[in-house]
């Protein structure tokens, strides 16, 4: 079987080597990315909790001081 497909796997795995030799060059973009991605959630998240200690309840839809 690999004999027979022998020109099939090594055109996949040369896909593959040039694919994650990309990702590799594109490292410290990727990181910047994910940092912004986090520092975002982590402001969204730090602004609910100001919003529910403000009105308990109005993160969930279940607001008590209206």
């Amino acid at each position: 079987m690999l004999v027979n497909n022998q020109t099939m796997i090594r055109d996949a795995l040369l896909s593959f080597e040039i694919y994650t030799a990309s990702l590799a060059s594109k490292g410290e973009a990727i990181d910047s990315i994910v940092g912004r991605a986090e520092s975002a959630f982590a402001g969204f998240d730090s602004a609910m909790t100001t919003i529910d200690n403000v009105v308990p309840g109005l993160a969930n839809g279940k607001a008590t001081n209206c």
